[in-house]
């Protein structure tokens, strides 16, 4: 019995805190351009090639946030985020759209058609053992569509599809929209 009553309480938690992110200044910013143009986001800050990457035995993914600004309907921002699978074997991963848990202070959800928007052209990939990647992520909005809000979020979720269990780890990246 405490055993259930625990392994409730861990799910409970991880439900309630959703994934986790980072909030460092070393953040990309993604920026869009004219319609049928596409720009690579630049960072925010001046990087090396991610010179503070964690240990190679666990897995990780970076950035944990993607700002995009002046977004508007018809527009296109891309930005690759790296994934590491800190295992001793290959394994399989996940990377997918994911509605937020929750979004930060003054952005709104996103809506159903959101998932439309996103390009991610692998979905499911096998990492060799402590194999990194660079997984590109493409935000495309149809000119005929609305925003969300003036400021919206989604999220874009990695997960380690060899873990075992009830309880899995999932690492989200947050995309951060703001429109023209």
């Amino acid at each position: 019995m405490k055993r259930l009553i625990l392994s409730l309480v861990l799910v409970s938690t991880l439900l309630l805190a959703g994934c986790g992110t980072t909030n460092g200044d070393s953040h990309p910013t993604a920026v869009p351009t004219q319609v049928g143009v596409t720009v690579t986001p630049q960072p925010t800050q001046p990087t090396t090639e991610y010179p503070d990457e964690p240990p190679s035995n666990v897995t990780w993914v970076s950035p944990g946030k993607v700002e995009v600004g002046n977004f508007f309907p018809g527009a296109t921002a891309e930005w690759s985020i790296r994934v590491h699978n800190g295992n001793d074997v290959s394994t399989e991963f996940l990377i997918k759209y994911r509605y937020p848990d929750h979004v930060g202070d003054g952005y709104s959800f996103p809506t159903d058609n959101v998932r439309d928007w996103i390009v991610i052209n692998t979905g499911s990939l096998t990492f060799g053992p402590h194999e990194t990647r660079d997984i590109p992520v493409s935000l495309v909005m149809p000119e005929a569509e609305v925003a969300p809000g003036h400021k919206w979020e989604f999220w874009i979720s990695v997960i380690d599809n060899s873990q075992e269990g009830f309880v899995k780890t999932e690492l989200c990246v947050r995309w951060l929209i703001t429109m023209e």
